[in-house]
């Protein structure tokens, strides 16, 4: 009985043993509004879903994707850009600019009253998933 009694502890304190084993899980996205034009976009994104009115000012996209290997979603949004009412031949400016990135995804949502809902321009890679434009 006494050798029983030494080899499950034993075997317990092995088990404890070695480190940490779990792999390292990648952060969540950064969850953010859209609260304003010339949203930078430095990292991978989940935008709060919500109804968000945001005209393009300068024309150079509201959200602005300057990094590689980004996704951007925008499942549960609707991000509008012009007056409710507006003729769509007076719509301006663009939703999301991807600008000479490689492996961006943007996916998700609705983008409405723009001239352009997302515009990718000299990119390797890229993706655009479930959008509606």
């Amino acid at each position: 009985m006494a050798t029983r009694r030494w080899l499950f502890p034993c075997a317990l304190l092995l088990a404890g043993c070695g480190g940490s084993e779990t792999p390292e899980r990648p952060a969540a996205p950064l969850e953010i509004v859209i609260d304003r034009d010339d949203i930078d976009i430095t990292e991978s994104v989940v935008v709060k879903p919500g109804t968000y009115r945001v005209a393009d000012r300068n024309g150079d996209g509201v959200l602005r994707v300057v990094r590689d290997d980004v996704v951007v979603d925008l499942t549960g949004v609707t991000l509008i850009g012009s007056e409710d009412g507006a003729a769509a031949d007076t719509f301006e400016g663009i939703g999301v600019r991807v600008d000479g990135r490689e492996g961006v995804t943007v996916r998700g949502g609705a983008i409405r009253g723009f001239r352009g809902g997302v515009y990718f321009k000299t990119c390797l890679g890229g993706a655009v998933a479930g959008v509606d434009i």
